[in-house]
């Protein structure tokens, strides 16, 4: 009686069958880093103007915040899911890749002068197209800043 066990007796582990499911690690979620500033404007004393008093006097409209999003999303789906869920008021025309942003936090374009308006950065990279065609990649760091001379005061060149 010297027989060795035979593949698949009761001492081999049974495997899962097709409808099991073998639990591992949840993958992480993919989250963004957004923030909103107008320091520019503060800079340039625009919440000592009427009616531009609800200026944080720091120029903070939003800390760096982490956001989680869809793989597709864009800048704009980002903008918009923050600004929704702070109550932070945010105007924009157009769809799509053509989607411009007219005012946040009730500063619109042109308010502090002719050149002024509001510009979004991605890891330091001012990007020369639209909010709604720049499609978000795992911990990018989203800024939109406010300026008051076509990005020179932001450090942006522009085209």
């Amino acid at each position: 009686n010297n027989e060795k066990p035979k593949p698949g007796n009761s001492s081999t582990k049974p495997k899962p069958e097709n409808n099991q499911t073998i639990t591992s690690p949840k993958p992480k979620n993919k989250t963004v880093t957004i923030a909103i500033s107008c320091k520019t404007a503060i800079n340039n004393g625009l919440n000592k103007k009427p009616g531009f008093s609800h200026l944080p006097s720091n120029g903070i409209i939003l800390q760096n915040m982490k956001v989680e999003f869809n793989e597709g999303d864009t800048v704009f789906d980002i903008l918009v899911k923050v600004t929704r869920k702070k109550g932070i008021h945010m105007e924009y025309r157009g769809s799509g890749s053509n989607t411009y942003i007219e005012g946040i936090n009730n500063l619109y374009e042109f308010d502090g002068g002719s050149n002024s308006g509001w510009m979004y950065s991605v890891n330091g990279v001012y990007p020369n197209y639209g909010v709604g065609a720049y499609k978000v990649k795992s911990s990018d760091v989203i800024k939109f800043n406010y300026t008051c001379n076509l990005g020179a005061d932001l450090g942006a060149r522009v085209n």
